[in-house]
């Protein structure tokens, strides 16, 4: 493949990346740099310090005995009551990993039975139900972040195709848990919705800027159109003329054979999509209005190669 063919990606180490495209002599436009790493963070606790006080205090207490509790496990003899209470290993958040804060919290949720024995086997001050009861609203209200993270920096879904439907989906999810009725994280929510989405505004309201990702998804056999939110149906159209524009720009030819590609049931229950497009009423004046047309409305998985 020609670096020619390369239009964008997407990594958890930019600055790896970075350094390997510019070795090979490849010219690349960074987008939200700050000193050379990128910045994912949508929201931080403390920035919510001068509006929401109580907030702040309780993060900063349930946090405390986090920390507390995971620096006694990196000590052999803590670690070894922990084992038995636990029967396990804690995982401890790490700077450098990302989801690891995430991951060590909801460990501490999943154990919240035994919390009470260990911290009292390791004289550390007990959590109260108050802080307990937060660090399950914490995670409940990161999880779908959490796993996109997990599944964009995975392997088996590092498609630049995978990134608008993810994003899509993760504001659908976030816009769900408002009927949750937090009783302490409910400004939490906001906050990282509203970061959310002025992070990532370009791609939620499908800007020009971004048809090059709306490209990827549209023309994933699995994906299409249906990753399209109903609140921007009107950016059905534009989204089926740009593929229309871009197949007869490519000069496109239908191939024969097919294949068939499915997704697992964890694909299934993480994307959010609205009712199949309809298409089939339009009129068709061109070899690439039919093969679109013909692509978007076959119900089949199969890859894009044969259109």
């Amino acid at each position: 493949m020609s670096h020619e063919c390369i239009v964008a990606t997407v990594t958890d180490n930019r600055s790896n990346f970075v350094k390997a495209f510019k070795e090979f002599s490849i010219t690349i436009e960074e987008q939200d740099e700050e000193d050379g790493n990128e910045d994912l963070s949508f929201v931080h606790i403390d920035s919510l310090v001068p509006e929401y006080p109580s907030l702040s205090r309780l993060n900063n207490a349930t946090m405390g005995k986090c920390s507390a509790l995971w620096n006694a496990s990196g000590r052999p003899k803590s670690a070894e009551k922990l084992s038995e209470v636990l029967n396990c290993r804690l995982i401890t958040p790490c700077p450098t990993r990302w989801n690891s804060l995430y991951d060590s919290v909801n460990q501490l949720n999943s154990q919240r039975g035994k919390l009470g024995d260990i911290m009292l086997k390791l004289n550390l001050p007990s959590f109260r139900d108050a802080e307990l009861d937060y660090l399950e609203e914490y995670t409940k209200i990161l999880k779908p972040i959490a796993v996109a993270i997990d599944r964009l920096q995975g392997q088996s879904s590092c498609y630049y195709a995978e990134l608008l439907p993810t994003l899509f989906a993760v504001e659908s999810k976030l816009e769900a848990l408002r009927s949750s009725n937090f009783r302490y994280c409910s400004h939490l929510l906001q906050a990282i919705m509203d970061g959310f989405r002025s992070r990532f505004s370009s791609f939620l309201q499908l800007k020009p800027e971004v048809n090059e990702a709306i490209l990827a998804s549209v023309t994933h056999p699995y994906f299409k159109m249906r990753w399209l939110p109903q609140q921007l149906s009107g950016g059905k159209k534009r989204v089926h003329e740009l593929m229309i524009q871009s197949a007869a720009d490519l000069g496109l030819v239908m191939e024969s054979g097919s294949s068939s590609t499915t997704a697992d049931g964890e694909v299934e229950d993480f994307f959010v999509f609205t009712e199949d497009v309809e298409v089939s009423g339009k009129s068709t004046h061109s070899k690439a209005e039919l093969e679109t047309l013909q692509f978007l409305e076959d119900q089949s998985l199969g890859p894009v190669s044969i259109y």
